[in-house]
């Protein structure tokens, strides 16, 4: 079981050291937001009636990054190479850049549609890129240059993900089929074609030695990527007591260690399975609307705990933090609006959310408390990332509907203070 202690020396020495400069100011604008949210909802609802423009949105930024013509959808950070972004777009591209310069590393060219998925190798060797257009594209990170496209899927890519200890890369399509090719010589190693609709979400188990995928079409499967057969199969129920049950499986992720994954379903459930067996080990009902993400806290983020948490966010606007050791929820925190994405950071058991609002929050997630907030957005925020930029700098890279791919924060200079409140959250 989960270390209920759950490293209280390592989290005071972290509350101390890091908490201690957003604490004050940050919770103090979110008490002084309460105190005026009555008079200011007065004040815009005169000016609504008088015609008046829409208050303008306060730019919390450093640096914007603007190369992309419309909605920025997917962003990934290079896992050896923090200060290298990636990101696609609406606009069928898809850009490297450093995130501590908004230097434009490499145009990626060559999708023929809108880029919504992007995923760095565990080595952070490749960038693989996919599209609407039903290209895979992998890519060289170090210059941007394109080292093979990948052939297979006849629709659109839903996502990709790569093994977590090879190059070997895993996508699943609108066609119904998931495929899995080994990089860079191309090669399709298996084809998994058993679901009735498209293939949303997908990972390797935390060992590499299954696979396992959710579709719209009310299943989660798990299979050998050896054979490429189905060794379980889920059947998402539709249970008379949840009005306008939908079993379409939206996200999953996979324990980076141990045998479970979690998956969310389009009407709000939430269930945990055991990969080996098939079965589920927990099915929880906190959310009411499409849950847009969820994942598992990195091991480096559980302060010395078996990393038990996992987190979901969902369209009616609620993070969930789950134990997934004791199997019941711990947070439940709401947002003004729905939530679109969300991460853990890297180090810390902090979490990352994009709303629709088009407003970026960084909470913690032991106490379910408000950190900060990000304004700067003018449309809905669509992913948000942390990026550990240096020993002492962590910055949160966030896109949205208005075409921004992030923020970029600024260079040396600023006094001890300011940079340990970088070290948790500077927007870029």
């Amino acid at each position: 079981d989960m270390d209920e202690e759950h490293g209280d020396d390592m989290a005071e020495l972290i509350d101390a050291e890091i908490y201690e400069t957003l604490e004050g100011d940050a919770m103090a604008a979110v008490s002084d937001d309460d105190e005026d949210e009555d008079e200011g909802d007065a004040d815009g609802a005169e000016g609504a009636a008088d015609g008046a423009p829409a208050v303008e949105v306060e730019d919390e930024s450093i640096v914007q990054w603007r190369a992309h013509t419309k909605p920025v959808y997917a962003l990934a950070v290079s896992p050896t190479e923090p200060k290298l972004v990636a990101s696609g777009g609406g606009d069928d591209k898809a850009f490297l850049w450093d995130c501590t310069t908004g230097t434009l590393h490499r145009e990626l060219i060559g999708h023929r549609d809108t880029v919504n998925a992007l995923a760095f190798s565990h080595d952070g060797l490749y960038l693989a890129t996919a599209g609407l257009d039903g290209i895979v594209a992998i890519w060289l990170a170090v210059d941007g240059s394109l080292a093979c496209t990948l052939e297979g899927p006849s629709e659109a890519v839903n996502w990709l993900t790569w093994h977590q200890r090879g190059h070997v890369l895993l996508a699943g399509s609108e066609d119904s089929t998931c495929w899995m090719w080994k990089v860079p010589e191309g090669e399709c190693m298996q084809i998994f074609a058993a679901h009735a609709a498209s293939v949303t979400c997908g990972g390797f188990s935390g060992d590499g030695k299954s696979i396992v995928t959710g579709s719209d079409d009310a299943t989660l499967r798990i299979w050998s990527p050896r054979t490429g057969t189905v060794t379980h199969t889920i059947q998402i129920g539709l249970p008379a007591e949840i009005e306008g049950a939908d079993g379409a499986v939206s996200c999953l992720d996979c324990h980076p260690s141990l045998s479970v994954a979690i998956f969310g379903v389009n009407d709000g459930r939430v269930q945990l399975i055991n990969v080996e067996s098939g079965k589920v080990l927990a099915q929880w009902y906190e959310h009411n609307s499409c849950i847009e993400a969820c994942a598992f806290i990195p091991a480096a983020a559980s302060l010395g705990g078996t990393h038990a948490l996992a987190a979901t966010v969902s369209l009616d606007g609620c993070l969930c933090v789950w134990d997934t050791n004791q199997l019941n929820l711990r947070q439940k925190v709401a947002h003004p609006e729905g939530v679109s994405a969300m991460r853990w950071h890297p180090l810390l058991p902090m979490l990352c959310t994009a709303g629709l609002d088009g407003v970026s929050r960084v909470w913690d997630a032991r106490s379910g408390s408000l950190i900060r907030g990000f304004t700067g957005h003018t449309q809905g925020g669509l992913d948000v990332i942390f990026a550990p930029v240096s020993a002492t700098e962590t910055a949160l890279v966030s896109s949205a509907d208005d075409c921004t791919a992030a923020r970029v924060p600024d260079g040396p200079g600023r006094d001890r203070a300011d940079a340990r409140e970088r070290a948790v959250c500077d927007w870029v």
